[in-house]
């Protein structure tokens, strides 16, 4: 089992990640995504992607029987990230854009997929996936330094990866990763907020957070400052019938979790539950940008 925190201090809980071996057959990965400007903003701040990254061996030309050959072991992991640019802030369409996509290069430029697990390989790609948020920033303090206009730009960005029944969430900002599961929704990671932060200190309760007028005041952001930048990363393992919700707080501010795990539960597969998702934050009002992806698992 590798355990760890979601920060150095332990201050909050401790996840734990049972390691399995990756087995044929594959887990099946069905999933979905949708953005939508809303129906306040004039432009769309919200970016994501959805990639599967493979692992395969198509032998071509030999003379060495097929009995012979060792048995192709294909291997899948899934990206799954929402980046929300901050409304106000300068080129904040440009900051969401630009960390995904220097993610998934430093992604690609890296020698190991980590698409098997072992304790030892987990353990190595949590201390990544932190060390890659804190070189997204230093790209964006860079992209800064070159481009005077784009100064203030500021976005968040919250990613799940999973490889077989193996999940890995990194998060910085107030997006988030629901887990769907037996028909019940559970929030996999913290809103980074002025808000959330009273509410875990008890000056205010829980429920007047969704509500606070500093609701959407980040404490924590991809801005250009990675001496400042504090990614939390969690680890799960999945189930069958499994699915992940990754959403913008379009989404989560204007639907409830009630009522998300409603559509959750009723959609026939995530194309559907995007579209319920996207609909009812629209008819709630649509007053920011509404990005979601929906995956789900099946043995």
């Amino acid at each position: 089992m590798v355990t760890f925190a979601d920060h150095e201090t332990a201050e909050y809980p401790v996840y734990a990640l049972e390691v399995t071996p990756n087995r044929a057959p594959r887990v099946q990965v069905e999933v979905a995504a949708k953005s939508h400007l809303g129906l306040v903003r004039g432009f769309n701040e919200d970016h994501y992607l959805v990639a599967r990254l493979s692992r395969t061996l198509d032998t071509l030309a030999s003379n060495i029987p097929d009995h012979q050959l060792p048995a192709a072991d294909p291997l899948d992991g899934y990206i799954l990230a929402v980046a929300d640019g901050l409304g106000g802030h300068a080129a904040g369409a440009h900051a969401s854009r630009l960390v995904i996509r220097t993610g998934l290069e430093l992604i690609l430029s890296s020698a190991n997929w980590a698409l098997r697990m072992s304790e030892t390989e987990a353990a190595r790609l949590i201390m990544r996936m932190r060390d890659y948020f804190i070189q997204i920033d230093r790209t964006l303090l860079e992209a800064i330094r070159q481009d005077q206009e784009l100064a203030g730009m500021a976005t968040t960005l919250t990613v799940a990866y999973t490889t077989g029944w193996h999940a890995f969430v990194v998060h910085v900002g107030d997006s988030r990763v629901y887990k769907f599961r037996s028909g019940m929704l559970e929030q996999i990671t913290r809103d980074h907020t002025v808000a959330q932060s009273l509410a875990e200190a008890g000056a205010i309760p829980a429920e007047v957070a969704r509500r606070h007028a500093k609701r959407h005041v980040l404490t924590n952001a991809f801005s250009g400052r990675p001496a400042l930048l504090k990614p939390d990363v969690s680890a799960f393992n999945l189930q069958d019938q499994d699915a992940l919700l990754i959403c913008s707080d379009g989404l989560h501010n204007l639907v409830g979790d009630d009522d998300i795990a409603d559509i959750m539960r009723y959609a026939a597969n995530p194309d559907d539950a995007c579209a319920a998702l996207m609909t009812e934050a629209l008819r709630n009002g649509g007053r920011d940008n509404v990005s979601v992806i929906v995956a789900r698992y099946t043995s």
